[in-house]
């Protein structure tokens, strides 16, 4: 097996309660995992066992990096071709279809075209050409075709979608509008295909706080010991979370960074 491909889960130093849980599934469902591990943070080093997990802490303690600058750093300093991208809340719930990922890994060496293979369905136009079992093409123009859902990326590709600024919705948003400009190829997972890797689609947390019917089975499951006291359940937010407005300077903001994106 060619060693061009790193695990990159990306993070943040407030992630720390959730990455027992992701590496404890990933070691359980994917126990021939054999691939160079990195965490993407500000400062914070972890360490699991049975998994080298490198982490660069390109950043001092309570910096605020935009995560758009932070990705494009740590891809910087990965050395394999391929990164196989995960957020730290997708834990795995089911066995890793090991033989289907390799294929893909075979395809994007295969076809240089090919920028990454999503392995959640994104909802569109998309084109079913038949050129990959299970996934299909998405449409030069569409929402989410950048996204940041599971998927095996080429790794200068990627470094060249995202832009420094970006937050991750912006970067799904604008980046998308963006992308109608590439000439490369993005492909994700055809609606009701097996999956090669399985999670809830939201992960286990919504808008910073624990979604209960995602996490409460995983935790049973793996046997974690999770302190819910740190975030809380989303269900117990008050209407005026949902609410509350955007103040002057974040309105601003948000659209100096369109302008940006777009341009």
């Amino acid at each position: 097996m060619q060693n061009d491909c790193t695990l990159l889960v990306n993070s943040y130093d407030g992630g720390e309660d959730l990455w027992e849980g992701f590496f404890t599934a990933l070691k359980v469902q994917w126990p021939e995992f054999n691939m160079p591990i990195v965490l993407n943070t500000e400062s914070k080093e972890y360490s699991f066992p049975g998994f080298e997990i490198k982490t660069f802490s390109l950043y001092q303690k309570g910096a605020r990096v935009p995560w758009g600058k932070r990705l494009r750093e740590t891809l910087k300093r990965i050395d394999t071709e391929y990164v196989l991208f995960f957020l730290e809340d997708f834990w795995l719930d089911a066995p890793v279809d090991v033989e289907h990922f390799e294929k893909c890994r075979q395809w994007m060496r295969d076809n240089t075209d090919v920028a990454t293979i999503s392995f959640q369905r994104t909802r569109g136009d998309n084109i079913k050409d038949g050129r990959f079992d299970r996934f299909e093409k998405r449409p030069q123009k569409g929402p989410y075709r950048m996204n940041c859902q599971a998927a095996l990326w080429r790794k200068d590709k990627l470094y060249v979608f995202v832009r420094s600024h970006e937050s991750p919705w912006e970067w799904e948003a604008y980046g998308s509008k963006r992308s109608s400009r590439y000439k490369e190829s993005l492909y994700t997972l055809i609606e009701n295909k097996p999956k090669v890797f399985s999670y809830d689609l939201g992960g286990v947390l919504y808008k910073g706080r624990w979604c209960k019917q995602a996490v409460m089975p995983l935790k049973e499951l793996y046997g974690l010991n999770i302190d819910f006291t740190k975030r809380g359940f989303h269900e117990n937010w008050v209407a005026e979370n949902h609410k509350r407005k955007r103040n002057l300077w974040r309105g601003i903001k948000n659209r100096i960074n369109k302008l940006r994106s777009l341009i």
